[in-house]
């Protein structure tokens, strides 16, 4: 979105400040499943992972480009906040999620204060006196949140101050009389222009023409400069020209910067007013930052031991510097936190080395139409800076892991080399998912600046009075003798965490890290975390005990609430950087291009200690140089069309091993298999284990010795079996599940290897659920008559159960032991009968068809038989009678 003010890299980015707040530890253990739900609040956020087997990063020709891809489902999501207009559209696709959190980002005009006017305050309150805040809210809309404070109500509620007002309001007549107030400057009504000096003047605005946001608000000053005839000139540059245009000029003239005494006051900077003249002309510059929930930001951009580097304007002012110093060296308490911002502010609103215009808000957009799993981050999002690394840590297509994730950055990269002094906020979405930090910020605590251990535990002991060495275990580059109430932060790394080459991580990297990132100031090396924490008050020393490689205490000099966030930085790995200059490996104008293999780095002598310096040689069988520890591994960034590959880590030591599971019956054995290899770039001439020349790929690991773990949640490890070679990089063991009891268990393959002369480790994890023996399964028994139609009412009984067969015929027994049975089934008006069942897991179904009981035919009846014959003998008797009667 802007340049991330260098505070802000990997793992640290917090969001709003509540002083109380103290370092947390991680949640007690991560939710052993794979998360379900479209959208994920902080809460439900996994801190494992990821899930996804590859991400791509791609770049538009336009932010709207990228929301078309995005509507139709090319893409998952965008780094870039929408425009209005396309978020209104958004929220009308069916298959997109959308939302917007305030954010830290805010921007205004920066102004060259090596160059007149812009270093005149009457100039620069004249440019206040254009600001029309009601106009940029209109005109905007719902992306900001227009307003000069630097610390406003809505970002930073605990420091806000009501009594400090802003004095500044639209007011295009009192901007005239502070234009008067300008040495030289004066407005010729004959010809209707402003002079300086008798000449006419256009003051200029460098503006960023690829922030629609910056652009508008440009316009607007512009329009309302007019009113009172001044012309501002409107000078496009886009993120890539004003590193050249704005920023590296404006560290090249700078001798030495400030110098910070005991009293806290600073020692002025020098300048090359000369070569400022030549070629640090700019002027203004619409200026964009994205800060954090620590607020301490402001001492980096006008504090003067900062000049040239993150305080690029090369504003000095005597109060600023000492309350920049108290605010980020002293305070200690809510109070002294209160006091010192208080006075920043007022300083602030007299001198103006910035005007505030808004800070944004964040209008978001993801694909949700077959994925799940985005971290709905506040003051991010899920789809930038800390959002996104929790995204990809979480999303996933839906129902099921792997697949290929894509993401719109904003802008091409100017350089992926972490160390690169200028921050563009696309280019660190792409490289914090290699460079993990030893504490990391949790997904449900961003919010109040709380810390989690990330790579490393980590404690803090606070107002000690110690020595400090010089011996075995030390690095002490001050000749430091000790502290005085300060602290001792101990880090203890963890044993799993590896480079994506296969070398442990080490307290060595760690401490390298310091060093090569200059938070010290020891170096010349102009990167984005330089002096953040230097003497007297910074850190002093630190110390690696001999026998334990993985432990390091630093030595602070003092007890601010701050120390803790000015030693997080994302840990380089030692063996590989330990043979290029820092100064020279990333200047605030260039990089050196870690993207590729070691041959293919234009200009590699040039980077290196020495010109006599001599490389290993496995160096150059890497890929690339971009090795880190992160959930990602860096593939390729194809540079003309700007795409960049990162694939999933398996070796990470925050994997979500549960992800990847297998199921077995306790009792049987599980067949494990590990397959170990290693990605290769083949710099030689020929094939090398099927590696084309010039080619990465990956070659199998056959020389590997190691065990794979069986360990309950929480890390106990129950069992442990030793891993055969089956040839071509494939290990296998036999795990009896017989002493297991039923339940979820990691499954850590450890193993040791050599490959190009180092010695190497590999970690990777799965999961195995062994489920309970089945002694018993349900049973369905289906009684029909001879033509095949239901008997309802009929009762069956197996092994003394009965049940009663439905309208559909159907009998059901829930759960009966597995085994060989007969069931007997009987009906009204139906010949009962037996069948053999045979009950097995996971369930049993039988039939049966009963006969009908057969009918009898109905004894006779002669009843009316008899009446009748009794009749005729009695009418044949009346007959005779008459007859004789007559013969008579």
């Amino acid at each position: 979105m802007r340049r991330a003010l260098p505070l802000i890299v990997a793992l640290i980015l917090m969001m709003s400040f509540l002083p109380e707040a103290m370092p947390a530890m991680a949640q007690s253990s991560p939710q052993y499943s794979i998360p379900q739900q479209t959208i994920l609040q902080p809460s439900q956020v996994r801190t494992h992972g990821p899930l996804v087997n590859t991400v791509v990063f791609n770049v538009y020709t336009s932010d709207h480009a990228a929301f078309l891809a995005l509507s139709e489902g090319q893409i998952q999501a965008m780094e870039w906040t929408l425009s209005p207009s396309d978020y209104v559209t958004a929220e009308t696709n069916p298959n997109l999620y959308t939302g917007s959190t305030p954010t830290y980002a805010f921007d205004g005009i920066a102004f060259n204060m090596l160059m007149y006017p812009y270093n005149n305050t009457h100039f620069r309150r004249a440019i206040a006196y254009l600001t029309n805040y009601a106009e940029i809210q209109s005109v905007i809309g719902p992306s900001v949140y227009a307003g000069p404070q630097l610390y406003p109500q809505l970002i930073y509620p605990s420091l806000y101050n009501s009594s400090i007002k802003y004095p500044y309001s639209y007011n295009p007549q009192m901007a005239i009389k502070e234009l008067e107030e300008v040495p030289g400057m004066a407005y010729n009504p004959t010809t209707g222009q402003w002079t300086l000096y008798g000449k006419p003047f256009s003051p200029v605005l460098y503006y960023r023409s690829d922030d629609p946001l910056r652009a508008e608000s440009a316009q607007l000053l512009q329009q309302a400069a007019a009113e009172i005839n001044l012309t501002i000139t409107l000078k496009p540059v886009t993120g890539v020209t004003a590193s050249s245009v704005i920023y590296s000029p404006s560290d090249e003239v700078v001798i030495s910067p400030g110098i910070m005494l005991a009293n806290y006051s600073n020692i002025p900077p020098v300048y090359n007013w000369t070569l400022a003249s030549q070629s640090d002309t700019w002027g203004m510059y619409t200026v964009g930052w994205i800060v954090s929930w620590e607020p301490t930001w402001s001492y980096y951009f006008y504090n003067s031991q900062l000049a040239g580097t993150s305080n690029f304007i090369n504003f000095y002012n005597s109060s600023m510097d000492y309350w920049t110093n108290i605010f980020n060296w002293v305070v200690n308490n809510q109070s002294q936190v209160e006091e010192a911002c208080s006075n920043i502010q007022v300083i602030f609103n007299q001198q103006l080395p910035y005007i505030m215009w808004f800070y944004e808000s964040n209008l978001y957009a993801v694909q949700t139409n077959g994925w799940q799993g985005y971290a709905n981050i506040p003051s991010t999002g899920p789809s930038e800076t800390t959002g996104l690394y929790y995204t990809l840590l979480n999303v996933h297509p839906t129902g099921t892991v792997g697949g290929t994730f894509t993401e719109a950055l904003h802008s091409a990269p100017t350089s992926l080399d972490p160390l690169y002094y200028t921050i563009w906020v696309w280019q660190e979405d792409v490289w914090q998912e290699v460079y993990d930090s030893p504490i990391g910020t949790p997904p449900w605590g961003v919010t109040n600046g709380s810390l989690m251990p990330w790579m490393a535990t980590y404690n803090i002991q606070s107002d000690v009075t110690a020595p400090i060495g010089n011996g075995s275990g030390w690095w002490n580059p001050f000749g430091a003798s000790g502290i005085v109430n300060g602290q001792v932060v101990t880090i203890n790394f963890f044993r799993n965490a590896t480079w994506q080459d296969g070398l442990p991580v080490t307290a060595y990297d760690y401490n390298f890290s310091l060093y090569y990132w200059n938070v010290q100031g020891v170096t010349g090396a102009s990167t984005a975390l330089a002096y953040y924490s230097t003497p007297p008050y910074g850190l002093l020393a630190t110390y690696i005990p001999p026998n334990n490689p993985y432990e390091i205490e630093l030595y602070v000099n003092s007890t601010n609430i701050w120390n803790i966030y000015s030693i997080i930085v994302p840990v380089l790995p030692e063996h590989i950087f330990q043979y290029f200059d820092p100064n020279t490996v990333a200047t605030s104008t260039s990089a050196m291009d870690t993207t590729v293999p070691l041959s293919q780095i234009s200009g590699l002598s040039s980077y290196l200690n020495s010109p006599n310096e001599t490389l290993p040689q496995w160096m150059y069988w890497l890929p690339n140089l971009e090795v880190g520890t992160g959930p990602f591994v860096f593939q390729s960034w194809n540079k003309v069309t700007n795409t960049q590959v990162l694939t999933r880590n398996v070796n990470y030591y925050r994997s979500a091993w549960w992800a990847w599971m297998s199921t077995v019956t306790q009792g049987s054995s599980y067949s494990y298999k590990v397959n170990v290899n290693e990605e290769i770039y083949n710099p030689t001439s020929s094939s090398f284990e099927g590696v084309a020349p010039g080619s990465t790929g990956y070659i199998p690991i056959t020389n590997a010795t190691g065990v794979v773990q069986v360990e309950a949640p929480g890390g106990t490890i129950v069992a442990s079996y030793p891993l055969t070679s089956v040839g071509n990089g494939s290990y296998t063991a036999s795990i009896s599940t017989s002493s297991l009891s039923p339940g979820t268990y990691e499954l850590v393959a450890n193993l040791t290897y050599t490959s190009f002369g180092l010695n190497r480790v590999w970690y990777s994890y799965s999961g195995l659920t062994v489920s309970a023996p089945v002694t018993s399964a349900p049973l369905v028994i289906t009684v029909l008559n001879p033509s095949g139609l239901p008997i309802a009412g009929a009762t069956v009984t197996v092994d003394g159960m009965s049940a009663t067969t439905n309208s559909s015929g159907m009998a059901s027994f829930s759960s009966v032991p597995l085994g060989s049975y007969t069931a007997t089934i009987s009906a009204p008006g139906y010949q009962s009968t037996n069948i053999t069942v045979s009950v097995s897991a996971p369930s049993a179904t039988a039939s049966a068809s009963l006969t009908p009981v057969p009918t009898k035919a109905p004894t006779p009846s002669y009843t009316a038989l008899y009446a009748i014959i009794a009749v005729i003998v009695i009418v044949v008797i009346v007959a005779v009678v008459v007859i004789a009667l007559r013969r008579r």
